[in-house]
Protein backbone atom coordinates (compact mmCIF):
# COMPACT_ATOMS: atom_id res chain seq x y z
CA UNK A 1 0.00 0.00 0.00
CA UNK A 2 1.69 3.28 -0.85
CA UNK A 3 1.79 6.26 1.41
CA UNK A 4 -0.79 8.03 -0.15
CA UNK A 5 -3.49 5.52 -0.01
CA UNK A 6 -2.19 4.84 3.91
CA UNK A 7 -2.31 8.54 4.62
CA UNK A 8 -6.06 8.89 3.27
CA UNK A 9 -7.54 6.08 5.25
CA UNK A 10 -5.69 7.58 8.42
CA UNK A 11 -7.34 11.24 7.90
CA UNK A 12 -10.55 9.19 7.26
CA UNK A 13 -10.74 7.37 10.09
CA UNK A 14 -9.21 10.98 12.25
CA UNK A 15 -13.01 12.19 11.00
CA UNK A 16 -14.90 9.15 12.74
CA UNK A 17 -16.98 10.47 15.77
CA UNK A 18 -16.41 7.77 17.83
CA UNK A 19 -12.62 7.60 17.65
CA UNK A 20 -13.60 11.65 18.78
CA UNK A 21 -15.84 11.16 21.16
CA UNK A 22 -15.06 12.46 24.90
CA UNK A 23 -14.26 10.18 27.73
CA UNK A 24 -17.33 9.88 30.13
CA UNK A 25 -16.98 12.01 33.90
CA UNK A 26 -16.91 9.55 36.57
CA UNK A 27 -17.39 10.46 40.15
CA UNK A 28 -18.11 7.98 42.98
CA UNK A 29 -19.88 8.92 46.31
CA UNK A 30 -19.76 6.68 49.78
CA UNK A 31 -23.60 5.55 50.18
CA UNK A 32 -23.55 3.28 53.62
CA UNK A 33 -27.36 2.73 52.20
CA UNK A 34 -29.08 -0.16 51.21
CA UNK A 35 -31.40 2.17 49.43
CA UNK A 36 -28.65 2.94 46.45
CA UNK A 37 -30.83 2.27 43.42
CA UNK A 38 -33.97 3.29 45.73
CA UNK A 39 -32.71 6.89 45.54
CA UNK A 40 -30.64 6.27 42.07
CA UNK A 41 -34.19 6.28 39.89
CA UNK A 42 -35.32 9.91 41.11
CA UNK A 43 -31.75 11.77 41.18
CA UNK A 44 -31.38 10.71 37.42
CA UNK A 45 -35.20 11.91 37.19
CA UNK A 46 -34.52 15.10 38.89
CA UNK A 47 -30.99 15.88 36.69
CA UNK A 48 -33.08 15.72 33.67
CA UNK A 49 -32.37 12.13 32.63
CA UNK A 50 -35.21 9.94 30.98
CA UNK A 51 -35.02 6.66 32.48
CA UNK A 52 -33.91 3.89 29.74
CA UNK A 53 -33.40 1.02 31.92
CA UNK A 54 -33.13 -0.29 35.31
CA UNK A 55 -31.21 -3.62 36.28
CA UNK A 56 -30.50 -5.21 39.37
CA UNK A 57 -27.48 -2.76 39.74
CA UNK A 58 -27.67 0.42 38.00
CA UNK A 59 -30.13 2.69 36.29
CA UNK A 60 -29.55 4.41 32.72
CA UNK A 61 -31.15 7.46 31.37
CA UNK A 62 -30.65 9.87 28.71
CA UNK A 63 -30.95 13.34 28.50
CA UNK A 64 -29.92 14.24 24.34
CA UNK A 65 -27.25 13.52 23.53
CA UNK A 66 -26.26 12.22 27.06
CA UNK A 67 -26.01 8.66 28.88
CA UNK A 68 -26.20 8.90 32.60
CA UNK A 69 -25.76 5.90 34.70
CA UNK A 70 -25.92 5.72 38.55
CA UNK A 71 -24.56 2.57 39.46
CA UNK A 72 -24.63 0.66 43.00
CA UNK A 73 -22.61 -2.14 42.71
CA UNK A 74 -23.20 -5.15 44.49
CA UNK A 75 -21.88 -5.40 48.06
CA UNK A 76 -20.30 -1.83 48.10
CA UNK A 77 -20.80 1.23 50.08
CA UNK A 78 -20.26 3.36 46.90
CA UNK A 79 -22.57 5.14 44.27
CA UNK A 80 -21.27 5.30 40.72
CA UNK A 81 -21.99 8.60 38.95
CA UNK A 82 -20.89 8.32 35.11
CA UNK A 83 -22.07 10.60 32.04
CA UNK A 84 -21.07 10.24 28.66
CA UNK A 85 -21.60 12.55 25.79
CA UNK A 86 -20.24 14.77 23.10
CA UNK A 87 -18.59 17.42 25.37
CA UNK A 88 -16.98 16.19 28.57
CA UNK A 89 -17.73 19.82 31.04
CA UNK A 90 -21.55 19.93 30.50
CA UNK A 91 -21.32 15.89 31.09
CA UNK A 92 -19.54 16.73 34.54
CA UNK A 93 -21.92 19.26 34.99
CA UNK A 94 -24.63 16.31 34.37
CA UNK A 95 -22.75 14.00 36.95
CA UNK A 96 -22.28 16.43 39.67
CA UNK A 97 -26.08 17.25 39.37
CA UNK A 98 -27.07 13.94 39.95
CA UNK A 99 -24.77 13.37 43.03
CA UNK A 100 -26.52 16.65 44.26
CA UNK A 101 -29.90 14.88 43.70
CA UNK A 102 -28.77 11.52 45.10
CA UNK A 103 -27.27 12.95 47.96
CA UNK A 104 -30.86 15.02 48.76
Amino acid sequence: MNLLKIAIILFTLSLTPALQAAPPFIDYQWTFSAYCLDMAKPALQSAGFKITNSGSSEVVGVQGEYKGVLACPNETEIALFIVSGPDYQKAKILAVRMKQYFSN
